[in-house]
């Protein structure tokens, strides 16, 4: 990653920026911020909402550190870009031993219907439906589905009902906040 030539310092002070065409997947927003285009004033306001304890915590531990609040959150969608992305790659790396489990289920499967052969209907359909487990986390993954899976090209799963959408990289936001070093760390910043 070059230094870039632009002027985006963040109120850390300059930052290795990358230059757009070091990124091919960030958005047009993204290149024209990076490159300086149609910015009309170099610091622009936004209005937007956080918790009293986001905001002690960032009060705190921008003290801490010895930077300013609005350096800690002009870093934030950054670093939660990077949180997002390393899920995704989590997730990739974990799609072969998703079809070796989907394998083993179908094995079973097969094993029940040659002792239960009037149960290979049913089988079958559930044979389908675990094989659009792994095609739905496959083209997720495609696609750079941050969030999920997309059901609606499926024939079976489209048609669960009363969905309760898991968001893919809270495992892993769940995954930081579990260390008890991090806990430990929240809790002395909050005293």
């Amino acid at each position: 990653m070059k230094k870039s030539n632009n002027n985006s310092d963040f109120r850390f002070g300059p930052f290795n920026i990358p230059n757009e065409n070091d990124f091919v997947e960030i958005s047009e927003n993204v290149k024209k911020a990076l490159s300086g285009e149609n910015q009309e004033s170099k610091k622009q306001k936004t209005t937007y909402s956080i918790s009293p304890l986001a905001t002690t915590l960032i009060k705190d531990f921008a003290e801490e550190c010895g930077v300013t609040q609005g350096g800690i959150v002009e870093l934030a969608p950054l670093l939660f870009r990077i949180l997002a992305s390393e899920s995704l790659n989590r997730r990739q790396s974990e799609l072969s031993s998703i079809k070796i489990l989907i394998d083993q289920i179908i094995n079973n499967l097969n094993t029940i219907e040659s002792i239960a052969p009037q149960l290979k209907c049913y089988s079958d359909f559930i044979k389908k439906a675990t094989e659009e487990l792994f095609i739905l986390e496959s083209n997720a993954v495609k696609d750079k589905n941050y969030k999920g899976v997309d059901t609606s090209a499926t024939e079976i799963l489209s048609q669960v009902k009363n969905k309760k959408p898991v968001i893919a990289f809270h495992k892993d936001v769940e995954k930081i906040l579990s260390k008890d070093e991090n806990i430990e760390s929240l809790f002395k910043t909050m005293k």
